[in-house]
C-alpha cells in the first residue's frame, strides 16, 4: 500500500496578524525558490491565493492539479502531497525535504511564534474487492456488527493518545503527548473523490506545552514516530484483510 496523500500540518502558538502586511513578499520569495531550488520546480506551484480579511487571513500556494499545496493561515501551516493518478504514489521523504525548503524561506519572512502541534497524515487508498463493495467491507472489517445487505456509506474515526508517566489521560491544553488518529471511509467522500477505494488514514500528533521554539527540530522526531506507528497501522490493515486488494 502506497501513500495517495501525505500531509504535514503546525498549529502555532499565537496568530501572525502580520501575514496580511507580509503577504506580498511571502509570495514572491516562495515563488522565487522555483528559479533557486531544485526541489521546487517551474512547475511547483502556479497559483495564488490571498486573503486580508482579519477573520480569515492566509496566503494559499497550488499548481494546476492540486498535487502540491501550501496554505499558510494566521495560526497554521499545512502541506500537502497528493498523486495524480493511481500509479504515482507520494514519496514520504521527499514531501518532507520540500516542506522544509518552504517553512525556512516563509519563516524568514515571518518569524513564525513557536508551535503548539505538529502532525503528520499519511493517506492509503485500498481498491475494494468486488463493485460497491467499499461501504461493506469497512463495517465487516471494523465493527462487531452484522453487515447490511447494502451500505453506501461509512466513517469510523478514533484517536489513540499516549497516557501520561502516571497512567492518567493528558489534557489537550496543558499537557505534552502523543496521540495518533485512525479514519477509515469511502473514498468517493474524500476531499478528491474517486468510486471503488477505500481510504485508511493515519494522522500522528505530538502537542507541545510549553510550545516549542524549533518546529523543524520537532519535526523530525515527529517523522520518526510516524514511522514506526504507520509501520503498526500497515500491519493491522493487513491482518483485517484489507491489503490484500490494495497495493
Amino acid at each position: 500500500m502506497q501513500y495517495y496523500r501525505f500531509i504535514i500540518g503546525i498549529q502555532l502558538n499565537k496568530k501572525m496578524f502580520r501575514l496580511s502586511s507580509s503577504s506580498g513578499l511571502l509570495v514572491d520569495e516562495i515563488l522565487n525558490l522555483r528559479d533557486t531550488e531544485k526541489k521546487i520546480g517551474e512547475d511547483y506551484f502556479t497559483q495564488i491565493g490571498i486573503s486580508n480579511n482579519p477573520d480569515d487571513l492566509y496566503v494559499s500556494f497550488s499548481n494546476e492539479d492540486k498535487s502540491n499545496t501550501l496554505l499558510i493561515k494566521s495560526d497554521q501551516i499545512v502541506f500537502k502531497k497528493t498523486a495524480i493518478d493511481n500509479v504515482a504514489a507520494v514519496v514520504s521523504d521527499k514531501a518532507h525535504q520540500e516542506f522544509e525548503i518552504l517553512w525556512k524561506k516563509a519563516d524568514g519572512i515571518l518569524s513564525f511564534p513557536a508551535v503548539r502541534r505538529i502532525g503528520m497524515v499519511g493517506e492509503l487508498r485500498i481498491d475494494e474487492s468486488g463493485k460497491n463493495s467499499a461501504a461493506n467491507e469497512l463495517v465487516k472489517r471494523l465493527v462487531k456488527i452484522n453487515p447490511p445487505e447494502h451500505s453506501g456509506r461509512f466513517q469510523l474515526t478514533y484517536e489513540n493518545k499516549r497516557l501520561k508517566n502516571d497512567g492518567s489521560v493528558p489534557d489537550k491544553e496543558t499537557d505534552d503527548y502523543w496521540n495518533t488518529i485512525y479514519t477509515y471511509y469511502l473514498s468517493e467522500h474524500d476531499e478528491t473523490p474517486v468510486s471503488g477505494k477505500i481510504n485508511a488514514n493515519i494522522d500522528v500528533q505530538k502537542y507541545y506545552n510549553p510550545a516549542k521554539s524549533n518546529p523543524l527540530a520537532e519535526l523530525k522526531k515527529v517523522k520518526s514516530q510516524f514511522a514506526k506507528e504507520k509501520s503498526a497501522f500497515k500491519t493491522s490493515l493487513s491482518e483485517l484483510g484489507f491489503s490484500k486488494n490494495g497495493k
